[in-house]
């Protein structure tokens, strides 16, 4: 079975098992997820991957994701943003997007209360809680703009880097976090050259360089690898 998400190929082939046998990309990104979800079924891939990608921007995971949900028959993508419509209650049906909303006009004490969501089968509730409070951070305006609405800003920028400095790493970043705005965490797949120990620091500055320069802020970039949580 082959399935397109955004402009790359996706191949899933299962075995008689209905367990994923082969998973190939035309996306080298995305590649190191569909290794993983070797040998699991469909539903256990999906929650696997679920898992690994919640929490960042990984979009590499997001295109697999949808390539699954592809194969698994879903009519329903959410292919301009999977990660806003994931769902969190699957006992009332409130999504990521869902969610957002309530951050502007309840806490979340009152949002459960009203809505009854985490209150059913309870198995949510851990999840819930860290996604409020995310998107609660995310709500508090820095220099005007959202925490979303500069990481949306700074991941539209990053293909610009290779007219400034001649270093195309556009295709190497696949995921923004925002730690303590302005410091910027670029992440990237754990073997990638850009990491090399000598050449990643004068990388750094000349991203915060760039960034500082579009931004009118002064920012603070730092590559990381995948996974990374040392810093």
């Amino acid at each position: 079975m082959k399935y397109q998400v955004e402009g790359f190929e996706y191949e899933i082939t299962l075995d008689a098992q209905n367990k994923i046998f082969k998973f190939q990309t035309s996306d080298s990104c995305s590649q190191v997820f569909c290794d993983e979800l070797l040998n699991k079924e469909i539903d256990e891939a999906l929650v696997y991957l679920s898992s690994r990608i919640e929490g960042a921007s990984y979009l590499a995971g997001w295109r697999t994701l949808l390539a699954l949900k592809s194969a698994r028959g879903d009519k329903v993508l959410f292919f301009k943003n999977p990660k806003r419509d994931q769902l969190i209650c699957r006992c009332l049906g409130y999504s990521l997007t869902d969610l957002k909303s309530e951050t502007s006009r309840a806490d979340l004490k009152s949002f459960m209360r009203e809505t009854s969501v985490g209150m059913v089968c309870t198995t949510c509730r851990q999840t819930l809680q860290a996604v409020y409070h995310r998107f609660e951070s995310e709500n508090d305006i820095i220099e005007g703009k959202s925490l979303q609405e500069w990481r949306e800003i700074t991941w539209a920028l990053m293909p610009e880097f290779q007219f400034y400095s001649g270093q195309d790493i556009a295709n190497s970043i696949i995921g923004i976090n925002l730690i303590d705005f302005p410091r910027v965490k670029l992440v990237v797949l754990e073997h990638d050259e850009i990491l090399n120990s000598e050449s990643k620091k004068p990388l750094e500055n000349r991203i915060s360089n760039f960034l500082s320069q579009k931004l009118d802020l002064r920012i603070n970039a730092e590559l990381a690898a995948w996974g990374d949580s040392s810093r």
